[in-house]
């Protein structure tokens, strides 16, 4: 049974099966059990459609907290017309895992409610947020949930909460008020001459909201184009994913030329992959010529990622196979640990190697630990009842250790507690790891496996964005 929900938590909306769907969820965790009710939440979901009020007690008040982030994301969808029943919805704002009351944060913004209650929940949201109610996360996904209701009032919103939501989540509240892009622009402006590369993140998806109310202004043009001159692979990559076709086709010239120099630049770094990845498909928007011409210098990197694609995309039968350095030094170093204990913030977990599958994947791991490579390094991506991921140290999501390691697939499948490695495709590993929530099969066969979580999962479940991992002690 499992097995067919998963795979009907991957189609289309099933409206047609809305019935049976909450049949299921009516059913004993004993006859469908959480992971079967995860994929069919997964699957109302995706039908923007919940009309069983009946099922909210039960469904908030789960003892798993994976049901309850998933209730989350489907209870939304419910009808909202009476003040007890948004109350009963934002209770999950408070909810004793981080992870849940995040997910409702950001699933307020979806709640189908009656214009006559808007008021009850502007002012349940910011009564929390200004007593401190809420996770720090909670707060900042709610707010962008609140400025999605009142997209008018936003400035004035801005100014009330400014002092205890982080930057981050503000500027990501901005998309809900383009229509005053002269004021967002000078909003953003102010935080430039402070900002490193975490803070762009944020500042510069927020800039290219507003590119299509200022692509007629020089100072606005001007500052987008330096973005795409970054030393920050993560802003390169964001700004060229995001221009859209006017900005490029306005400044074709000036784009041909930095695509050229950046990819030349970053060709041989490992950390700039998905960045030249992304100049190269922006290159595609500009002539067939110019695309050519990257794929000519990447077929130079020596980075064999690179190589491969751009000999795929140049017709050619070339594979370059990855080597691998210092080959005795990684498998020894696979081999004289049976694992580790992760120190964070929230409390330790341990995980078992599994160097029989993943002798490459276990040694680098080992010798990076040995490094203290890890310590104080966030869990940069928190993705609630899929994965906790960490391991790169500019806490981006874009970092790495500045070499690449291959890629180790097996039969063994991402089940909850699995440890995986993150990539950016074959054989671009490098630092960055995951610890999977529950089972989720379209990662089998598609990313490495190389360890498991025997003790401490209750820790791995109350990991959030943002926190830390101490240390790491191999044993």
């Amino acid at each position: 049974m499992i097995e067919i929900l998963y795979a009907l938590s991957r189609l289309n909306p099933l409206t047609n099966y809305y019935s049976r769907l909450v049949d299921f969820i009516r059913q004993d965790d004993n006859i469908v059990p959480v992971q079967g009710k995860l994929y069919t939440l997964n699957c109302i979901r995706k039908l923007k459609y919940f009309d069983e009020f009946e099922l909210f007690d039960g469904l908030i008040n789960h003892e798993d907290w994976r049901i309850r982030a998933e209730a989350a994301r489907t209870l939304c969808y419910y009808n909202f017309n009476s003040e007890a029943e948004v109350l009963s919805y934002l209770r999950l704002l408070k909810d004793k895992n981080p992870n849940v009351s995040r997910v409702a944060g950001a699933s307020v913004k979806d709640m189908k409610i009656a214009s006559t209650l808007r008021s009850v929940l502007e002012k349940e949201i910011l009564q929390g947020i200004d007593n401190r109610l809420f996770t720090d996360n909670t707060s900042g996904e709610t707010f962008i949930s609140l400025c999605s209701f009142f997209p008018n009032k936003i400035p004035q919103l801005i100014e009330r909460v400014d002092s205890k939501i982080q930057k981050s989540f503000i500027n990501s509240a901005l998309k809900y008020s383009l229509s005053d892009a002269k004021w967002i622009f000078t909003y953003l402006l102010n935080q430039l001459s402070t900002a490193g590369e975490m803070e762009l993140l944020h500042i510069v998806p927020a800039m290219l909201d507003i590119q299509d109310s200022l692509k007629t202004d020089k100072d606005y043009n001007k500052l987008i184009i330096s973005f795409l001159q970054s030393e920050y692979a993560s802003t390169i990559s964001i700004t060229a994913d995001e221009l859209d076709s006017i900005f490029i086709a306005d400044n074709k010239s000036i784009l041909q030329q930095i695509i050229i120099e950046q990819i030349f630049k970053f060709q041989n770094n490992p950390e700039y992959i998905e960045s030249i990845l992304s100049l190269v498909n922006m290159s595609k928007k500009i002539s067939s010529s110019l695309f050519t011409t990257t794929l000519e210098y990447l077929k130079l990197s020596n980075l064999s990622s690179l190589k491969n694609y751009a000999n795929y995309n140049l017709g050619l039968i070339v594979k370059e196979e990855k080597t691998i350095e210092r080959l005795d030094t990684i498998i020894d170093a696979a081999f004289n640990y049976k694992g580790a204990k992760v120190l964070t913030n929230k409390g330790n977990f341990e995980l078992i190697f599994l160097p029989s599958m993943a002798p490459v994947s276990v040694g680098n791991f080992v010798i990076l630990s040995l490094q203290q490579y890890f310590a104080n390094v966030l869990f940069h991506r928190v993705v609630p009842n899929f994965v906790i991921q960490t391991g790169d140290r500019s806490g981006t999501g874009w970092g790495g250790p500045g070499y690449e390691i291959i890629s180790e697939y097996s039969p063994l499948e991402f089940r909850r507690g699995f440890v995986g490695m993150a990539s950016a495709g074959k054989d671009t590993e490098g630092s960055q790891w995951f610890v999977m929530h529950s089972y989720f099969p379209h990662l089998n066969g598609r990313y490495t496996v190389f360890g498991e979580i025997i003790n401490g999962m209750e820790v791995v479940d109350k990991i959030d964005q943002g926190d830390i991992i101490l240390s790491i002690e191999l044993r």
